[in-house]
């Protein structure tokens, strides 16, 4: 009788090991998985960024071409790299500034280093603009 209660209970320790390891198993087999999605889930993120802000660099040039401005001497690299996400939108240059709060505090900063330009809102048309202090606006 004795050993059959041996047997048992070793049978009952090998269960009880196999379904520890199985569930530890999984826990780290699910932690892998989740972060390599977490890193790519974040990756596709930021490469969609990158997308938006290229995108809206270029259509500000064209914008900017469209109204007659010369583009020779803009460096889109910078112009592009300059624009930064405000709320879910790309901020490129004061146009892109839906309040009047944002384009007067430049929140952004498209322009801190530069002492001649800044951003001026106008309440006739409810729209932000680029200031020129050395040729007077525009």
């Amino acid at each position: 009788m004795m050993q059959g209660r041996r047997g048992m209970m070793d049978d009952l320790f090998d269960f009880l090991f196999t379904v520890t390891m199985a569930a530890f198993l999984l826990y780290f087999v699910g932690f892998v998985l989740n972060q390599s999605a977490a890193g790519g889930a974040h990756a596709s993120l930021d490469t969609v960024a990158d997308a938006k802000r290229l995108d809206s660099g270029i259509n500000n040039l064209r914008v900017q071409l469209y109204n007659g401005e010369n583009l020779e001497q803009i460096n889109v690299s910078t112009f592009v790299a300059r624009s930064k996400v405000l709320g879910g939108r790309v901020v490129t240059v004061c146009g892109d500034y839906l309040t009047k709060t944002d384009c007067e505090k430049d929140v952004v900063a498209l322009y801190e280093a530069d002492d001649s330009t800044s951003c001026v809102w106008k309440e006739s048309s409810k729209s932000c603009y680029t200031f020129h202090a050395s040729r007077g606006g525009g």
